[in-house]
């Protein structure tokens, strides 16, 4: 994890490049799909990350939100809206009280305590240039892809 930190306050990565960021961060506004510690790349067996995952299911992450079209703190109507907060797998910050992480709310993404019960939404990664056989993305005719 990386940010600024003072003596009890953290900001980590997914915070110092948020719209939530203070004017002196480097990186506000510019999500990243990078992942600058290889040890924080969870894979299934590919060398470009840790190849400590079974299945290549996690959650999103506060960049991968942002890039789908919401923004933190702002009234925002994107399709990962669903009507109910569930967590990131990006944390914000630590303070010598809370551990904070990222959150999609009714209309936003926020932070939160992780004290907080927030649902989970899974994500699934499929290499890219798949080729869709058919059906339309909804639950009653999903995707179904090569």
């Amino acid at each position: 994890a990386t940010g600024t930190i003072n003596d009890e306050y953290k900001n980590y990565g997914a915070h110092e490049r948020s719209n939530y960021a203070s004017g002196t961060s480097t990186t506000k506004n510019q999500p990243s799909l990078a992942c600058a510690n290889k040890n924080d790349a969870f894979t299934v067996s590919n060398g470009a990350g840790n190849q400590e995952l079974q299945y290549p299911v996690a959650m999103l992450t506060e960049d991968e939100m942002v890039l789908a079209g919401g923004l933190a703190e702002s009234q925002s109507t994107f399709y990962l809206n669903n009507g109910r907060n569930y967590w990131s797998l990006s944390p914000a910050f630590f303070n010598s009280s809370a551990a904070t992480e990222f959150f999609v709310g009714i209309s936003e993404i926020s932070t939160s305590s992780v004290d907080n019960t927030f649902g989970l939404r899974p994500a699934i990664s499929i290499k890219p240039g798949l080729p869709v056989v058919s059906g339309t993305g909804t639950v009653t005719d999903p995707y179904i892809i090569e």
